[in-house]
């Protein structure tokens, strides 16, 4: 079948003996052979999908496997781990950059099934911030008592009092506001705030979310982003965008909308 998505499999070939059945339709299954010059050679084809990682793995060490991807790009992974692992080994390597685990004993089905279930993700994730994004560029975004004034990277609360914004906390609560109400990963923040490659252990989003939620609290608002465990970030507010004419002040007011 032509175009088959590319997943690269960090395991040894003959555990996934019986696999192909599952996978044959819409995946190609590559393997790396576990070593990281293996890896660094597949990654640099660029058309990697996704990558599955056993966790103990002994030909490589999967943190710094995740650590190699991420280098690449937000390529989304996914860990096998064995039914007795530590919660806190969990914690790590989701906190490293693993987008998923996956505990053994499972189905074949289960782990195509979390393999469509990211990929949907971050194909939905892009298209919408896309579309939004070029319609609200050069418009008033509003949410609560907030106004967004793009050109100038400013936000205004109830008070008229200005937030001025850095450029990195700028287009992070832009993709917030082009997506209200949608669960947004992680990695497609870092993506569409940063850029495409991103260190694994990058954590400039998770301080810019903190800075932007310093910046709304400090005026009487509170649990507009969310943090959804294990996925991402949601902004947890209805939003209106508003051209310039239709959302002229009062004349008390212009400064603080223009």
């Amino acid at each position: 079948m032509l175009n088959k998505r590319k997943l690269l499999i960090l395991d040894k070939e003959s555990a996934w003996e019986g696999a192909e059945a599952s996978f044959k339709d819409d995946y190609e299954l590559v393997f790396s052979g576990c070593r990281n010059d293996n890896l660094n050679v597949e990654l640099s084809s660029g058309d990697v999908q996704l990558v599955v990682i056993n966790s103990y793995i002994d030909t490589m060490e999967p943190l710094g496997a995740i650590s190699t991807i991420k280098k690449q790009g937000n390529i989304p992974v996914i860990m096998m781990m064995d039914p007795n692992t530590q919660s806190i080994d969990k914690i790590v390597a989701l906190e490293m950059g693993a987008d998923g685990i996956i505990t053994k004993p499972f189905e074949w089905r289960e782990l195509v099934a979390r393999i469509r279930a990211h990929l949907r993700l971050i194909e939905n994730t892009q298209k919408t911030v896309q579309k939004n994004q070029q319609i609200s560029n050069d418009r008033l975004a509003c949410f609560n008592a907030w106004v967004l004034h793009p050109d100038r990277m400013v936000l205004y609360s109830a008070n008229h009092e200005p937030q001025h914004l850095t450029i990195g906390e700028f287009k992070l609560l832009q993709v917030f506001l082009s997506m209200p109400k949608t669960v947004i990963s992680r990695e497609e923040l870092l993506k569409t705030s940063h850029g495409a490659h991103i260190p694994a252990n990058d954590r400039s989003v998770d301080v810019l979310i903190a800075r932007l939620r310093k910046k709304i609290n400090d005026n009487g608002l509170d649990g507009i982003i969310k943090t959804v465990r294990g996925v991402g970030y949601i902004f947890d507010e209805n939003v209106t965008f508003k051209n310039r004419d239709t959302a002229a002040p009062q004349k008390d007011q212009m400064n603080f909308y223009f």
